[in-house]
């Protein structure tokens, strides 16, 4: 379709995707076995859609926003509640997650770094949330959640693990 711009990688992930929808595993070429992805959840995920017979680069566009829009929510939720105290906060911190110059574009060109994003947000701001907790079998329990998103952080980017290491130590 004219018009579209979807990244180039982006296309790495659709075909890795399509490969294991044949029965071949996650593989550029079906009977090689060379891992080429740094996002396999991302690729599972466009694996799935693509089983539900949708297009790859429609529905990564699509997970793209619907992140972007969470994203969005999440941002003006911890503005909220980080820094409260004033009306601005949240619409500033929303101003400037929009002003961001890659914020729009990464949303709908394929890559799961809106997906990363939203995860990373939402680990760390459930530790803080965590943190806060003064019972210590409910902080335990929000723990173990923090530690399921950011064990996804960590499966969509290999960069994950160092933020659920600096949670951890934090």
């Amino acid at each position: 379709v004219q018009g579209d711009c979807i990244q180039e990688d982006a296309f790495i992930s659709f075909r890795y995707a399509a490969n294991l929808l044949d029965g071949h595993g996650l593989t550029w070429n079906p009977g090689e076995r060379v891992e080429g992805y740094t996002n396999f959840l991302w690729t599972v995920m466009i694996a799935g859609a693509m089983a539900l017979g949708a297009d790859p680069a429609v529905a990564a566009r699509l997970m793209g926003v619907i992140a972007a829009l969470v994203l969005a929510g999440a941002v003006l939720r911890a503005a909220d509640r980080y820094r409260p105290g004033g009306r601005w906060t949240g619409p500033v911190a929303l101003l400037l997650l929009a002003a961001t110059p890659g914020f729009a574009a990464e949303a709908v060109q394929g890559l799961e770094t809106i997906w990363f994003a939203l995860l990373v947000t939402l680990g760390v701001t459930g530790a803080l949330d965590a943190l806060a907790v003064s019972d210590p079998a409910g902080r335990r329990k929000r723990f173990a959640g923090v530690g399921l998103v950011l064990a996804l952080a960590a499966l969509t980017r290999p960069e994950g693990v160092g933020v659920m290491g600096l949670v951890a130590l934090g």
